[in-house]
């Protein structure tokens, strides 16, 4: 079985360093006690990333010139991959003006995981644990679907993908 979240059930959260907001995907487990999460921030300004501890984070950039993240590596190319633990609290520092970036983060021990932008121009059988829309002409399953709208499957599923966009596809790997 696969379910799809859609954006009413979105939440802001506060970062945990109150300098900003996120746009919660999907949370498998309770704010303060989850398994995974996903969502999508957009940066105006530098500023400084919340410690989660016990953690392993993801970040992709979806748009803008891109970010240095002190102490982490910098990304400066649409769907270029940052890893780190959660622990750490890097700075970030923007290159030229505002970023949006995908947000993984995976309770360590529950596995690794793999974050990949896909185009899809047609359709597409993916297995994935998500695939969430980062543009509309998609649908999910036989549902058509809004951007960041998501698809998450219980399972080794297949989603099948339909339509001309973009998406994140995530996997969770033990």
């Amino acid at each position: 079985m696969s379910r799809i979240v859609r954006a009413n059930q979105h939440v802001t959260v506060p970062w945990r360093n109150g300098g900003g907001t996120s746009l919660e995907l999907f949370c498998d487990g309770r704010p303060d006690d989850f398994r995974w999460r996903i969502t999508v921030v957009t940066m105006e300004t530098d500023s400084q990333f919340s410690v989660f501890a016990g953690y392993e984070r993801w970040q992709m950039l979806l748009s803008g010139a891109g970010m240095g993240l002190h102490g982490v590596g910098r990304a400066d190319s649409v769907g270029q991959v940052l890893q780190f633990p959660g622990e750490l609290a890097p700075g970030c520092s923007l290159i030229d003006g505002p970023v949006t970036e995908f947000n993984l983060f995976v309770r360590r021990g529950e596995g690794w995981a793999d974050v990949s932008l896909v185009d899809i121009t047609d359709e597409a059988d993916i297995v994935a644990v998500a695939v969430v829309a980062l543009s509309e002409g998609l649908s999910f399953d036989g549902q058509s679907v809004a951007c960041y709208e998501t698809v998450v499957a219980d399972g080794d599923l297949a989603i099948r993908v339909i339509g001309q966009g973009t998406a994140v596809v995530v996997n969770l790997l033990n």
